[in-house]
């Protein structure tokens, strides 16, 4: 909902009413919309909900798909009914979104196909993958665009992951190497806006040629900071605050529970990419060989003023610090 009280929805659909022409909305229309749960009737699902700021009356034999998760205040849903006289929607379906309603997989990762389904049900069952048992659904996509799904072939999953410590896979591709992505540079550079005081990263080739050739005014520079990407076996979620809504910034996350939690809770962020593979820390540490990513947060007085920065050295870390950034920890592994 905007700040006039206007509801922005991610998707309404009108549908005809029968094999006639379409019936117009108010009179019987068949209705699709998405959106988030705003209300819920007290001790139960039945009675009227409120979804994307729309009334949505739920009866008895509604169907409800709670498949991907609870039904919840600021859960988003998918709903299926027909209008009634009042405005409202009767419902004849509602179902959680895959994902909890982010709006992709929040979770990507490549790995060695370790264990797959008997070939009875083959693709769909539990597969171990890197060491993740991954959940593969009718719905999942497959695709062998380098070479066939078997025991030892690289793959990339992405998807969600559950509370269970699956995976339920949204689409699984196989691949030459581990961490590819397509046009990923070798390197994410940092640059640094000193008008803003804020920091950014990228490891997209013709992010880094346009920033170069002075793009954005020309305000953003090289600090001469970078750290090598590709080859990790995570990739990093990328989020914009995009202004008015959000802060003119940029967020990084390989943490999958973090990911989603962004998409899910954060209204100011938006999802942009996974923006480049890297090796993800156990416990807060990186496996021996790797560089450790610290990340940064400058702690604004102005939530429109916040920022992060992600360093590999010590003198930079030191000099942030010392600036009174809060020191996140380490969020990345960084190839040597």
């Amino acid at each position: 909902m905007d700040g006039v009280g206007a509801v922005t929805a991610s998707a309404i659909e009108v549908k005809s009413g029968g094999a006639g022409a379409p019936v117009p909305p108010g009179a019987g229309a068949e209705l699709e919309i998405v959106g988030t749960i705003g209300a819920l009737p007290p001790g139960g699902l039945v009675g009227d909900w409120r979804v994307g700021g729309r009334l949505v009356r739920v009866r008895a034999a509604t169907l409800l798909g709670a498949q991907h998760g609870a039904f919840a205040i600021g859960a988003t849903v998918e709903v299926h009914g027909l209008t009634d006289t009042f405005g409202g929607l009767v419902a004849t379906c509602i179902e959680r979104t895959v994902g909890n309603g982010a709006p992709a997989p929040a979770l990507r990762f490549w790995g060695a196909v370790e264990a797959m389904p008997a070939a009875a049900t083959a693709p769909i069952g539990l597969w171990r993958v890197g060491g993740r048992l991954v959940s593969v659904s009718a719905s999942t996509a497959i695709r062998q665009n380098d070479g066939q799904l078997a025991i030892g072939a690289i793959v990339e999953v992405s998807g969600w992951a559950q509370g269970d410590g699956t995976v339920l896979a949204h689409e699984m591709e196989t691949r030459r190497a581990i961490g590819a992505v397509p046009g990923q540079a070798s390197a994410a550079i940092e640059y640094v806006n000193d008008r803003l005081g804020h920091y950014f990263i990228t490891a997209f080739p013709a992010e880094i040629a346009a920033l170069d050739a002075g793009a954005h005014r020309g305000e953003w520079r090289r600090t001469g900071a970078s750290f090598n990407v590709g080859g990790g076996s995570a990739a990093a979620c990328r989020f914009y605050g995009l202004p008015p809504k959000g802060p003119d910034s940029h967020f990084f996350t390989v943490d999958a529970a973090e990911c989603e939690k962004v998409m899910r809770d954060y209204a100011t962020w938006t999802y942009e990419a996974h923006a480049f593979s890297i090796g993800a820390p156990v416990a807060g540490a990186c496996a021996a060989g790797l560089v450790p990513v610290r990340r940064f947060y400058n702690n604004p007085a102005a939530g429109a003023d916040m920022n992060h920065r992600y360093v590999t050295s010590e003198q930079a870390a030191a000099e942030t610090r010392g600036r009174g950034w809060i020191d996140e920890g380490v969020v990345m592994c960084a190839r040597p």
